[in-house]
């Protein structure tokens, strides 16, 4: 069981076993704007990575939606 604002549960915990074997991800985040999200995505990653063989393609799609204010930021 998880707790709102819990630290120390990585990626590989909460979404490893899901991820196995995967050979297609969508990842929606309309809100991927800050440095920490995008770290966030970037350990989602690092995850899928350790999750699959090295012969294994997975294609990774990214849908989010440009910030109004600091679109040249994002």
């Amino acid at each position: 069981m998880f707790q709102e604002n819990q630290r120390g549960i990585s990626f590989d915990k909460l979404f490893g076993h899901y991820l196995a074997g995967a050979k297609r991800i969508i990842v929606t985040d309309p809100y991927l704007r800050m440095f920490h999200q995008q770290r966030n995505l970037m350990e989602l990653l690092e995850t899928v990575s350790r999750q699959s063989r090295p012969e294994d393609e997975v294609a990774v799609h990214v849908v989010t939606v440009e910030d109004e204010f600091h679109g040249d930021r994002q």
